[in-house]
Parts: C-alpha cells; sequence; structure tokens
C-alpha cells in the first residue's frame, strides 16, 4: 500500500524596500492533498498592490515541466488585485518528492527616467505518489562472464484504492533467455519480483521488461524494465585497430600494437588469427604469459597492387585463444580506400555550380604504445 501524504505549498517572498512590502499574497500556503500522476491540480492566489504605485510583473517561470504558472494580469495599480495560477500536472514517470522555484519580476518607476526592478521567487513542495512503483525502478545486474549469477530481486507496490481487486495471474518476460517469477509477500499490494539469469551468457548487454499479469476489475499488465550486462574476460588495448586509408602516405609506413590480457591475470596463448588480410603482418610476442602484444605492419608491397583488394575490406579480426570460456576475441578494423572516397565524392556532384561538402575524414591511426615484447610464437611476414 502506498501511504505517502502530497502537499503542494506556494510561498511568494517579498523584499522589505519601500512599496514593494505592501504588494500582499493570499494564502500564502496551498495544500493541494494527495497528488498524482496523471491527473490536473490547480490553486489560484490573490496578488494584491496595496502600495500607492503602479506596479508591473512580468510574466513567470518555474523550474519543472510537471507544473506551470501564470498571472492574469501583469499591471496592478494603487490598491488593485490580480490572480497567479499555479497548474501542477505530474506525468507517468514523476513521483517522490519535488521541490520547485517559480521566478518573476516586480517593476515600478521610481523617477521619471529609472525603473526599479526586484526579483520574486515562491516554492513549490509536492510529495508524487505514484499509483503503482517497483524497487529499484529498474533491475541493473553487471557481472563477468563465467561468474555465477543466480539472478536480481525487486519488487511492485500497488496503491490498493486503485486496484482493489487486482490478483497476480503469471509473470514472464519479453525473451525467451530469461525467466521471471512473482510472489505475493506478507504485506498487502506488495510482490517480490526475481528475474532468474541463465548460465552460459556471452558477453554483451540484454535489454527487457518482466510482464506482470493479473485478472479483476482493475486487471492490468504490470512492465518491470532490466538489464543484464556480461562483461568480457578480455582487455583490450588499443579496442579497435585504426589503419585509416590504404592509400594515403601514411600506409606505407603504419605499424600498431594491440594489448591483450585476461582479466584475472591468468595464463592463455592466442592459437591463430583469422580474417587478417594478405596486407596485414603480425607478430605476437609474450603469448605464454596471459599478456600478449601483437604487433600490426602494413605490407608496401602487397598495399602497390589496389585492383587485387577490390573486394570488400574486412571489418574485424578474430583471436582465437586456447582459453575454453571464451575462446574468441573480435578486435573491429578501421580501414578505407581514400581514392574510393573521393570518386564517390565527385560522382555524387550535381551538374549545377555549388560547393560540395566534404565527406567525413578517414579514421586516424591509433596511439602506438611502446611496451618490449620478450618472444615471438606467432608470426605473418
Amino acid at each position: 500500500m502506498v501511504r505517502n501524504i502530497g502537499v503542494l505549498s506556494v510561498l511568494l517572498f517579498f523584499t522589505t524596500a519601500s512599496g514593494f512590502a505592501q504588494i500582499q499574497v493570499q494564502p500564502a500556503f496551498h495544500n493541494f492533498g494527495n497528488v498524482r500522476p496523471g491527473k490536473h491540480y490547480t490553486c489560484k492566489v490573490k496578488i494584491t498592490n496595496n502600495s500607492a504605485k503602479a506596479v508591473t510583473l512580468s510574466t513567470p517561470s518555474i523550474n519543472c515541466e510537471c507544473a506551470s504558472v501564470t498571472i492574469q494580469q501583469s499591471l496592478l495599480h494603487p490598491k488593485g488585485f490580480t490572480w497567479m495560477t499555479v497548474e501542477l500536472n505530474p506525468g507517468e514517470n514523476d513521483k517522490g518528492p519535488k521541490f520547485l522555484r517559480a521566478v518573476f519580476t516586480a517593476s515600478y518607476k521610481a523617477k521619471k527616467s529609472e525603473v526599479s526592478l526586484i526579483e520574486k521567487d515562491f516554492q513549490v513542495r509536492a510529495q508524487i505518489n505514484p499509483f503503482y512503483s517497483f524497487s529499484p525502478e529498474k533491475l541493473l545486474v553487471s557481472y563477468i562472464n563465467g561468474q555465477k549469477i543466480v539472478g536480481v530481486d525487486g519488487q511492485l507496490e500497488l496503491d490498493d484504492k486503485t486496484y482493489p481487486d487486482w490478483r497476480l495471474v503469471k509473470a514472464e518476460t519479453d525473451s525467451n533467455t530469461f525467466t521471471a517469477h512473482v510472489s505475493p509477500q506478507a504485506t498487502p499490494s506488495t510482490y517480490s519480483v526475481h528475474l532468474e539469469i541463465p548460465s552460459g551468457l556471452l558477453p554483451g548487454i540484454y535489454s527487457g521488461k518482466i510482464l506482470i499479469k493479473g485478472s479483476g476489475k482493475t486487471a492490468t499488465e504490470f512492465q518491470y524494465p532490466f538489464q543484464v550486462t556480461v562483461n568480457s574476460i578480455w582487455d583490450v588495448e588499443p579496442r579497435n585497430l585504426q589503419i585509416g586509408a590504404l592509400d594515403s602516405p601514411k600506409a606505407k609506413t603504419w605499424k600498431g600494437i594491440t594489448m591483450v590480457r585476461q582479466i584475472e591475470g591468468k595464463p592463455f596463448k592466442i592459437q591463430k588469427i583469422e580474417g587478417a588480410p594478405s596486407w596485414l603482418n603480425f607478430d605476437i610476442k609474450n603469448n605464454s604469459t596471459g599478456n600478449c602484444l601483437i604487433h600490426w605492419e602494413l605490407d608496401p608491397g602487397k598495399l602497390q597492387d589496389l585492383k587485387a583488394m577490390e573486394k570488400p575490406l574486412p571489418k574485424a579480426i578474430i583471436l582465437v585463444t586456447d582459453f575454453p570460456l571464451e575462446k574468441s576475441i573480435s578486435v573491429p578494423l578501421n580501414v578505407s580506400f581514400e581514392s574510393k572516397l573521393r570518386s564517390k565524392t565527385q560522382n555524387s556532384r550535381p551538374s549545377v555550380r555549388l560547393e560540395a561538402k566534404p565527406n567525413s575524414n578517414p579514421p586516424v591511426p591509433g596511439p602506438k604504445p611502446t611496451p618490449q615484447g620478450t618472444s615471438s610464437s606467432l608470426k605473418k611476414k
């Protein structure tokens, strides 16, 4: 059962400067009572100018999209009054305590050529209570591949006045990979939610929803979002192999290093490298210590024969290890042809004389780390 009491209080502060101290706000506070998402709440505040000077009120502003404030009349003559309207429209995702601040300025002519401005503000406080809530708002779990994880738990709490006859029917997920279980707690209208995580998930991010279905006149389906992150056991630095344009002058001297490490420091070997093109040479060092270094170098001789490379360029290189839990490591390869980019730009130019926008620049080669290896077990030259 949700038992929070919603209160919205409006307070307008005025300076004690001459004239402005005689502006009266009635009432000084307002209590909306219980505030619910999706509902509309309005209150009016009377502003009276008890001074001997005419006062101009600016358009007010408030620092939340869930509320708005307006002033009916900007110019107040001596002894005149106007109405300020505060509207609260909590959205479906709004809940909990709110502290808002609305601001406007009041001005009057102090002399013939001068205008005095003073900023005014008022505070809005509210406790927004949803008809149902999840705790936590989203089920999140992150773990390393191979680590034993049973699942993650949360809670569904219903407002018993809104769902007086709601009864749990079943719970399932929108994914075939995960299963969910929901059971009522001892506290009325409160349910335990458990997301079961299967073993053997590959590294990646898995997002979905638990669908909690019920019966009764107020029957509805509640959707509990979840996200499961399975982290790889491999630490690869840099993550991408940035080569750039093969037909640029820099390609002849390009060299790179990739460091591969098992995050727990366990030894492994890279057994083979798949997908490496003929124009890319590599040399693997420290291949038995669990901290491998792969030295990459382009073959200038094979780069000269561009016709032999008309086929699509590879997008990744696969490192195959002897580690049974996660045998393969994919290293993205960023490579292109400058000449092809230029020809596409030229062919796409219109016949009329216009200034053509250049294509995106080719990727910049990655950093060149300088660690030194001690042995070599795999080479391709």
